[in-house]
């Protein structure tokens, strides 16, 4: 028996395959279509919802596993392991980390499972997953790699761009003026995702220019990075991830790992359409989005004199 099994929740929106290559169970998370539940990668995929999101306008929620899924998830578990460690999504954000903690608390006492709050969500979130997941095959002790992921819990950072407010109205995040507001001068909202919550942290006006924000923000992004690994993530249109994918792949240090990766219930049905954005562990500030002007004009120079060295 293997001393230490990882699990997580289905809304670090990793596919099966990325969770079974990597060792890793899951409880999957809630996606509640006109009232009926679903559970995510078991009786939906994602492309579904989106289509039920986006073409059918239906009126989509997230919500948390059942007491039970938890307990049959950690049943499993033991059978072929002695702890776990379970990384769910942000406290703040859901009520994974309380019904977790809770199931832990009350049906298995006396074994051995820790609770780690990943203070963020999606992809920052399946960066603490792989993470763990190696320091098990590295032969890292449990306080080992809850005491690491603890401290890169503290730096994780989502960072989704939504190309309308449309889905945060729907979902009673915003008032109807501020939708109506944001079409018609065409506003662009960043939201951050952090160890404090969920803010919306800039906004911009026009696709092209907010595109042009976020491949420039990603690339001071790359210079802080304390796991050298970014995900570039998308809700429907994979193409927008894959055209700030390349550019940063074109601009940035050879040693960090950039994946692309579609974005799940928890981030896209507030998202809709068109999201496309960043998960990291490392240090951001919102000056790194607004202030672009001055880093194109920095990155503009250094490749006019590397063409002319």
């Amino acid at each position: 028996m293997k001393k230490i099994k990882i699990i997580t929740d289905s809304s670090c929106d990793l596919t099966i395959d990325e969770l079974n290559e990597l060792d890793v169970d899951f409880v999957p998370a809630y996606v509640i279509i006109d009232g009926k539940k679903y559970k995510q990668h078991v009786n939906i995929t994602t492309d579904e919802m989106y289509h039920q999101l986006i073409v059918e306008k239906k009126t989509i929620t997230s919500a948390a596993s059942s007491p039970g899924e938890f307990h049959k998830v950690y049943e499993r578990a033991f059978k072929e392991a002695e702890s776990i460690i379970i990384i769910t999504i942000h406290g703040k954000l859901s009520a994974m980390y309380s019904t977790a903690k809770m199931v832990a608390d009350k049906f298995f006492p006396k074994r051995d499972i820790t609770v780690v709050d990943s203070k963020t969500a999606s992809f920052a979130h399946a960066i603490l997953v792989q993470e763990a997941a190696q320091l098990v095959k590295l032969g890292k002790s449990k306080d080992e790699i809850v005491a690491r992921l603890r401290f890169l819990a503290e730096n994780t950072k989502a960072l989704p761009l939504l190309d309308t407010l449309e889905y945060l109205y729907r979902g009673g995040r915003i008032k109807l003026y501020q939708r109506l507001l944001g079409s018609l001068v065409g506003i662009k909202a960043l939201v951050l995702i952090d160890k404090k919550g969920s803010n919306m942290d800039a906004k911009v006006k026009g696709r092209k220019n907010a595109l042009i924000q976020m491949k420039m923000c990603g690339l001071q992004i790359l210079d802080r990075l304390i796991i050298k690994r970014l995900y570039v993530a998308y809700s429907n249109n994979k193409d927008l991830a894959i055209e700030v994918a390349d550019f940063l792949l074109e601009n940035s240090p050879g040693d960090i790992e950039i994946s692309i990766g579609q974005l799940g219930a928890v981030v896209g049905v507030h998202g809709g359409n068109d999201v496309v954005g960043f998960g990291f562990v490392g240090e951001y500030n919102v000056k790194m989005f607004s202030s672009v002007g001055e880093t194109t004009k920095d990155f503009i120079k250094e490749k006019l004199q590397i063409v002319k060295g």
